[in-house]
C-alpha cells in the first residue's frame, strides 16, 4: 500500500471512530481530538509540499491564440484547476523531474528558453522566498465570512440584488429547514445529496478529503446537519459546527439533490439564507460559509460574494500558488480573463489586468462588483497611458483602495 496523506488522514478516521467515538459522550473532548486530527492532516500536507515534482505543459491558450508552454512544479488539484483556465484542450504533459523546495533555486536559474510562464504550488511558509524570486504568490483558497451583529433587516440590506432576489424566491417557494443529529439522515444526506452533488460539479477538481465519508461523520459528531425540505422532500443539506468561543458558526460540506439543482440555483441560496437565520436566532455573531478560489471570475467567488462581507487568509488549507510570468504576451488573455486575489505575504489584495483604456465607468463596476473587506487594495494595471482624469478620480474616490498603474508592483 502507497502511503500518501489522503491514507493516513482515513486511517486516523477509522481509528478515532473505533478508540474514541462510541466511548465518548463529552462533546467537549470530541471537538478537541476531531480538531487535533484536522491539524495533523493540515501540518502532513504541508510537509507533503517539500517536495516537487517538475512538469512542462504545453498546449493551445485558452483564446487559441498561441501555444503555451508552462513549468509547473507540485501535484495538487489546484494545478488542474489553473491549467484548465489557462488551455484550450488538454496539454502535453512531460514529467521531468523531482526536487526539494529548498533546491528549486537552481532549477529556475536553468529555466528553458521557451518557457512562458512558471507555476509552483507550495506552502504558504515559502511565500517570502517566491516573493524575492519575483513571483506573484495567490492563495489556493479563501476563507468567507459574514459578520451578523446588526440586526438582520441591516445584513440583509447589504446584500446585492441577486441575494435580494434569490430570497424572495425563497419566500415565495416556501422552503423550510430543520436541525438534526440523526445519524440516518446523515447517511441519507451524504449518499443522496452530497457525495453526489460535488462529484457533478467539481470532478477532476476534487479537493482531498470532499467525499471522505469518515471526515463528514467526524464533523457531524461534534456539530450538527441543517436539511432544506421543499414540502416533503429534501432537497439540500449542509454540516456546520459551533467555534469554541460559541461566537460563530462554520458551515462546511454543503450540498443540493440533484434533481433540485439542474433545475433550480436558488434552493442553494436557501442554505445560506437559513444558515444566517438560525445563527442569528441562536446568538452567534459571525458566520463563515467555507473556502472559495482566489479568481474572482470563478462562479464559487461570485456565489458566495452575494453573501458575505469579509474575505480571510484560510485557517485550514496553507498552499499557495506561485506565478512568475515570463512571456506577458502569450499569456496576456489568462490574467486579462482571470483577475485574482494575491498576497504581499500578509495583506489580501486583488489585481485586475485590462487590454482597453481604463475609463471611470469600468472602475466604478469594478469595485462595486469585487471589492470587499479583506482586501486592502485592488491593482488595475494597463500597460497604455492613463487618462489623467481617470487616474485623478480613482486617487480621490478610493482613497488607496483602488490603484490604477502601468506596471504591476507588489
Amino acid at each position: 500500500m502507497r502511503f500518501t496523506v489522503e491514507n493516513i488522514n482515513q486511517s486516523l478516521l477509522k481509528l478515532y471512530f473505533h478508540l474514541f467515538n462510541n466511548r465518548l459522550r463529552n462533546i467537549r473532548i470530541k471537538k478537541i481530538l476531531v480538531q487535533l486530527l484536522q491539524n495533523t492532516i493540515i501540518y502532513l500536507r504541508r510537509i507533503e509540499h517539500l517536495r516537487l515534482p517538475i512538469y512542462i505543459y504545453q498546449g493551445k491558450d485558452k483564446q487559441n491564440q498561441y501555444i503555451l508552454t508552462i513549468m509547473l512544479f507540485g501535484k495538487g488539484s489546484s494545478l488542474q484547476y489553473i491549467t484548465d483556465r489557462l488551455f484550450f484542450e488538454e496539454p502535453e504533459i512531460t514529467p521531468l523531474s523531482n526536487i526539494f523546495i529548498w533546491n528549486i533555486r537552481n532549477t529556475l536559474s536553468h529555466v528553458p528558453p521557451d518557457v512562458d510562464l512558471i507555476i509552483i504550488e507550495t506552502d504558504r511558509f515559502f511565500s517570502k522566498f517566491l516573493l524575492k524570486k519575483g513571483f506573484i504568490t495567490i492563495p489556493e483558497m479563501l476563507s468567507t465570512r459574514l459578520d451578523i451583529s446588526a440586526p438582520l433587516d441591516e445584513i440583509c440590506n447589504k446584500f446585492t440584488n441577486s441575494a435580494k432576489k434569490d430570497i424572495q424566491r425563497i419566500k415565495k417557494q416556501g422552503y423550510t429547514y430543520e436541525i438534526t443529529t440523526n445519524p440516518n439522515k446523515m447517511n441519507f444526506f451524504y449518499e443522496h445529496i452530497y457525495k453526489p452533488y460535488i462529484l457533478h460539479r467539481l470532478k477532476k477538481l476534487l479537493l482531498p478529503g470532499m467525499i471522505c465519508y469518515d471526515e463528514l461523520r467526524a464533523w457531524f459528531e461534534i456539530g450538527k446537519l441543517m436539511l432544506i425540505k421543499d414540502k416533503d422532500e429534501y432537497v439540500a443539506g449542509g454540516l456546520f459546527f459551533i467555534d469554541s468561543s460559541n461566537k460563530a458558526t462554520f458551515w462546511i460540506f454543503m450540498g443540493i439533490a440533484l434533481d433540485t439543482f439542474k433545475i433550480s440555483n436558488s434552493v442553494g441560496s436557501t442554505l445560506y439564507y437559513y444558515a444566517i437565520i438560525w445563527s442569528k436566532k441562536n446568538g452567534f455573531k459571525h458566520v463563515y460559509f467555507g473556502g472559495t478560489p482566489p479568481f474572482l471570475t470563478d462562479g464559487r467567488f461570485i456565489y458566495k460574494r452575494k453573501w458575505v462581507d469579509m474575505l480571510e487568509k484560510s485557517k485550514t488549507n496553507f498552499e499557495i500558488l506561485g506565478l512568475k510570468i515570463y512571456r506577458e504576451k502569450s499569456i496576456q488573455n489568462f490574467i486579462e480573463n482571470n483577475p485574482f486575489v494575491y498576497t504581499d505575504g500578509t495583506k489580501l489584495k486583488a489585481m485586475f489586468y485590462l487590454s482597453d483604456q481604463p475609463t471611470i465607468e469600468k472602475i466604478q463596476r469594478i469595485y462595486k462588483k469585487y471589492y470587499i473587506s479583506g482586501l486592502e487594495k485592488i491593482d488595475i494595471i494597463f500597460n497604455g497611458h492613463i487618462d489623467k482624469d481617470v487616474k485623478e478620480f480613482v486617487d480621490v474616490k478610493f482613497n488607496g483602495k483602488i490603484i490604477i498603474s502601468n506596471k504591476f508592483d507588489l
